[in-house]
């Protein structure tokens, strides 16, 4: 599998879930995130891909 079909893949699952988290949650961990000094981020797997552009 070429590496734009294993992410057009892991962005087609996301789309799928991200109705799962409420607009009040997600914009709850945004301005956590924005008001923050400094974020760890981990992850294994397909998760570390997501991650890749940030």
């Amino acid at each position: 599998m070429k590496i734009t079909q294993y992410v057009a893949e892991v962005v087609q699952e996301l789309s799928q879930t991200i109705h799962l988290i409420g607009d009040s949650e997600a914009e709850k961990l945004i301005n956590q995130i924005l008001e923050s000094k400094k974020i760890f981020v981990a992850g294994s797997g397909r998760s570390g891909l997501g991650l890749m552009p940030m």
